[in-house]
């Protein structure tokens, strides 16, 4: 099944990309998805998508415009849209 990734701020510039369709496995979650596409990409992604397994508690992912609060369990549907963004900063 596919499902479309949007990357916003700093993780589409590390991801080199602003949006992808990615193919998963049945049954995949947010985070397990999310895991396999930062490996994919570099440290530089994994480092700011990620904490260890988890995604990292300070990304922000929705679903099908739903804010997901635990991508470890929240499983993807195919043709899903997963919108994903850092926190800001600037000064």
């Amino acid at each position: 099944m596919n499902v479309h990734l949007i990357w916003f701020g700093q993780l589409r510039d590390v991801a080199g990309v602003g949006g992808e369709t990615v193919e998963v496995d049945a049954g995949a979650t947010v985070a397990s998805v999310l895991s396999v596409v930062a490996e994919d990409r570099g440290e530089g992604l994994r480092r700011l998508l990620m904490d260890g397994e988890s995604v990292a508690p300070t990304i922000l992912v929705s679903l099908d415009d739903v804010q997901v609060t635990d991508p470890s369990t929240t499983v993807l549907q195919d043709g899903g849209q997963l919108v994903v963004m850092a926190p800001m900063s600037g000064g």
